[in-house]
């Protein structure tokens, strides 16, 4: 395949992703139209911790991960009708190549996640006063650190319970694929292991529901940071402040 038809075919396969943005009413974090409510937010609160760079290069950061989450999620709602069914394969697990990349990008998908929520924690740090140091920064822990007056706030509240529920649970399938092993490797060994078609199946089920789940934790991701803003917006403004 010579260059050129190597970029037309890339071109090919971007357009299919675009289409299927369409199909599942997708949006990255700027496509909300969110920046004018953080340049209000933040230019109107005191620093609690100064970055060695622009405040505006952590949203271009928040919004780039809500992208890439965005670009996963459709291509494992593009992988997900060819993934492995050991039910429809005679008790088998030969894996398909489409099996094998869908579940590489989820394990991705994952971590972008991860990374997405451990931004917010960093833009909350910079605002409050949490007596963290940098190395000891994420979000569960600048939760817990933010200031007891601002955690009787219906804005905290909202944020804490939004990230408990919604999100933490999946965060902990992360840190198994980070710590032990990944999605290909429970499926594959969970297949060998279980030996039981009724397990099979339902391991089947929840590998397939990947797609859906980690287009809907975009969506989660999104009201995170609007939850966050809202939690900012407590804050007394600088005019106050003096």
């Amino acid at each position: 395949m010579n260059e050129f038809s190597s970029i037309e075919a890339y071109f090919l396969f971007d357009n299919k992703i675009r289409e299927k943005y369409i199909e599942l009413q997708t949006k990255h974090l700027k496509e909300y139209d969110l920046t004018a409510i953080f340049i209000e937010a933040i230019r109107d609160k005191s620093v609690a911790n100064n970055f060695d760079y622009s405040e505006f290069k952590l949203l271009d950061e928040i919004d780039y991960l809500s992208q890439e989450i965005k670009y996963q999620s459709a291509i494992l709602h593009i992988l997900n009708p060819r993934i492995n069914n050991p039910e429809k394969e005679q008790d088998t697990y030969i894996q398909t190549i489409e099996d094998h990349r869908y579940l590489m990008y989820a394990n991705w998908s994952l971590q972008t996640i991860y990374n997405y929520w451990d931004r917010l924690g960093d833009l909350l740090w910079h605002v409050f006063s949490t007596k963290l140091k940098t190395k000891e920064v994420y979000f569960d822990r600048v939760m817990t650190a933010i200031p007891i007056e601002y955690k009787s706030t219906e804005s905290y509240t909202k944020l804490l319970k939004h990230f408990e529920t919604k999100v933490k649970p999946l965060l902990q399938e992360r840190n198994r694929t980070v710590h032990y092993f990944s999605l290909e490797t429970h499926y594959r060994w969970g297949h060998i292991k279980n030996r039981d078609p009724f397990l099979n199946k339902e391991m089947f089920v929840i590998k397939s529901s990947l797609a859906e789940v980690i287009t809907n934790q975009l969506e989660e991701c999104i009201l995170g940071f609007k939850f966050a803003i809202d939690l900012i917006k407590e804050l007394p403004s600088k005019s106050n402040s003096y």
